[in-house]
Parts: C-alpha cells; structure tokens; sequence
C-alpha cells in the first residue's frame, strides 16, 4: 500500500500539539485515513472518467493510465483496511 499521507502517532498531535491519549490518536487516525481515502477516491473516479473517454476515442488500445488505477484500487483497498480494523478496534459493543 502507498500510503502518502502520514498518521498521527503516539505522544504526538496534528490537531492540538500534544495530546496523546490513546482515544484522542485513534480518533485523530481514523479522520487522516477517512481524508486519505477521500482523495484517493476523487483521484480514482477522475482517472476513471479519463479511461472511458479513453476508450471511447480509442476503442482498439488499452488505456495508457491503467497501472495508476490499479495502484489507486490497491491503495483504496488497504486504506479501507485500515480504516475499519481501527473503527471495529474502537467501537466495539
């Protein structure tokens, strides 16, 4: 997974400078992955737009872009991943 965007870690902030209690981090985890999945999910559906234009002026060729989308499903995917093994960690019953 190419994760570009870095998670808090413990003893550190990015909202308020300092507090490191572990609800605050988990929290603060899971809004930087649900951004991360956000842009990578605008990234996806614009690239997606670009191959079915792609495809529809060169209907005979494969889409010369097609390794960025797979590597943006990758991404997604263990974005995703992350996102709800934290979420389950953090709210269970």
């Amino acid at each position: 997974m190419n994760l570009k965007t870095p998670l808090p870690t413990a003893g550190s902030s990015m909202k308020t400078g300092g507090d490191s209690s572990a609800g605050s981090l988990e929290q603060e985890t899971l809004e930087v992955l649900r951004s991360a999945i956000a842009r990578v999910v605008a990234q996806r559906e614009r690239l997606k737009v670009e191959m079915a234009a792609w495809y529809n002026d060169h209907p005979q060729h494969p889409f010369p872009r097609a390794r960025e989308l797979i590597a943006l499903d990758e991404e997604l995917s263990g974005l995703d991943d992350r996102f709800k093994g934290l979420w389950d960690a953090t709210h269970q019953s």
